[in-house]
């Protein structure tokens, strides 16, 4: 995930993000705190994430104290 994340964001002409995760192979949080921490070096208030699925409380918890 965070060589996605990588790749993603090297991209100069990405100017926004949608990330739909519905599942129980990736867990929520764990994308959660990948994107939060990555998030804030490119793509700031240019990201869209859907989330359901394993660990969905704790992932939208993290992103809400992430700002």
């Amino acid at each position: 995930m965070a060589h996605a994340f990588e790749i993603l964001l090297s991209d100069k002409s990405v100017r926004a993000v949608l990330i739909n995760i519905f599942g129980g192979i990736l867990r929520v949080d764990m994308l959660a705190t990948e994107w939060s921490r990555r998030q804030r070096k490119r793509i700031s208030n240019c990201g869209v994430l859907r989330l359901e699925g394993t660990n969905v409380l704790e992932g939208k918890k993290i992103l809400m104290e992430s700002g």
